[in-house]
């Protein structure tokens, strides 16, 4: 369900990782050129960050390659606590 922050942003869902909120962008093919963000997209992203929102963007690509449930939910598992641990230490690196 789509969520607006109080800055006025929308967050394609909301999800609660350890305690922390973690905003979530499913992002489509309007939102690249070729493989990399839009201007726009790349900005509110930064932003987001900037506010202090661990983000979990899910590039359409990335997304379409899943073939199955149990894929989908490891993907958004293993991209849920990756966005956590960034927020924590922005020095983290994640594979």
């Amino acid at each position: 369900e789509e969520v607006r922050t109080t800055q006025g942003y929308s967050l394609d869902a909301v999800v609660c990782v350890d305690g922390r909120e973690v905003a979530v962008e499913v992002d489509g093919p309007s939102h690249f050129i070729g493989r990399s963000p839009t201007g726009a997209t790349a900005l509110k992203r930064r932003q987001l960050r900037a506010m202090g929102w661990p983000l979990l963007a899910v590039p359409y690509w990335e997304w379409e390659k899943l073939s199955n449930t149990a894929e989908c939910c490891k993907y958004l598992q293993r991209g849920l606590r990756a966005a956590v641990a960034v927020a924590v230490d922005p020095l983290v690196v994640v594979n």
